[in-house]
């Protein structure tokens, strides 16, 4: 969604392995390399069970011009595993984990009417 001065950016998400509970899903963008925008905050997907949906959510600020570009993302998560047939137990702390992305293309025609 493109909006004058912010985009959110939302990212359907999908756990897929039966043996594992995502929790904190967040989708860490590297905004280095991108001229004109700013990350200002970003809503992580708080569980991810294996075949439920979920989204993660970030809003970046336009601070100058049309940022056009690419920019990497990373899946950033904590991993918790399950065993399926008795489901997830609470006191299993989980390990942090990630998954590269593919970049996320920004061009000038994103911004017109």
């Amino acid at each position: 969604h493109v909006y004058a001065s912010h985009i959110i950016l939302a990212f359907s998400l999908n756990n897929t392995l039966e043996d594992q509970l995502l929790s904190n899903v967040t989708v860490q963008l590297d905004l280095s390399a991108m001229r004109g925008l700013a990350l200002e905050t970003h809503v992580p997907c708080a569980s991810l069970p294996f075949g439920t949906p979920g989204t993660a959510y970030a809003c970046l600020r336009r601070v100058d011009g049309v940022p056009v570009g690419s920019i990497p993302c990373t899946l950033k998560f904590v991993v918790k595993d399950v065993d399926p047939s008795t489901g997830p137990t609470d006191d299993e702390p989980g390990y942090d984990d990630e998954y590269q992305l593919e970049d996320l293309e920004i061009c000038a025609a994103d911004f017109m009417k």
